[in-house]
């Protein structure tokens, strides 16, 4: 795959720069849960400080461009993730697939 399978919005006013910028308000080492990772966008961006995140991406393609940001992600739609992997998060997100859902 030679292009990312979604491509990032870095205009000031996406959804993408907002998240971003709500992200950056947590302290150092929080937990985030991005569901719908797609390529990673979101733990791939530079933090000043150290965040913690795993995700939730329910195609496999993506999913695996993602995985080396993630602690853990999850391969699989949202209703299919284990119960144990929902929970404990200092930040979820749902940037693009809200209104999927």
């Amino acid at each position: 795959m030679s292009e990312l399978p979604y491509q990032d919005k870095p205009s000031p006013w996406s959804s993408h720069s907002r998240i971003s910028a709500l992200i950056e308000t947590l302290p150092s080492q929080s937990k985030v849960l991005d569901v719908g990772t797609a390529s990673g966008m979101l733990a791939r961006r530079k933090w000043t400080q150290p965040l913690r995140f795993f995700g939730i991406e329910a195609v496999p393609e993506w999913a695996q461009i993602a995985k080396p940001y993630y602690e853990n992600l999850w391969t699989c739609a949202f209703d299919d993730a284990p119960e144990d992997a929902l929970g404990g998060y200092n930040a979820v997100v749902l940037g693009d697939v809200l209104e999927h859902m």
